[in-house]
């Protein structure tokens, strides 16, 4: 190989390296309020009775980046830390609690959907 096609491909693979972050993020972007209550109705009929309860996924470790588990973020469209949702299929009710955060988290890692405003209308 010679040294154009080195560069070629180190110019590439750092490429690469920025892009893919940027690419995994941005597909969990654009759902309706209507699509995640849909989701969450359509698991409801096919549970029965009983109660259905998920816990999102919890603080990362110092320096991780944090992500919200993918069957969570499927029905809920919520990505806070600590979140859990409960659904209750009898009575096709939902709930979604969030842990209180400290203000050293809000400064750290931003508002929760329950600090802004309107938040019981921005979860789905």
């Amino acid at each position: 190989m010679n040294k154009k096609h080195i560069s070629n491909a180190v110019f590439y693979f750092v490429l690469a390296l920025f892009l893919y972050p940027s690419l995994s993020f941005g597909q969990r972007t654009g759902y309706s309020r209507e699509e995640f209550m849909r989701r969450r109705a359509t698991l409801m009929e096919k549970a029965g009775d009983g109660m259905i309860i998920l816990f999102g996924e919890t603080m990362p470790l110092p320096g991780a980046h944090f992500h919200q588990g993918n069957d969570f973020y499927y029905l809920t469209g919520v990505e806070d830390p600590g979140a859990v949702l409960i659904l209750v299929p009898k009575t096709k009710e939902s709930y979604l609690f969030l842990p209180q955060q400290t203000p050293r988290e809000e400064l750290m890692g931003g508002p929760t959907c329950s600090r802004t405003p309107r938040p019981k209308r921005k979860p789905g």
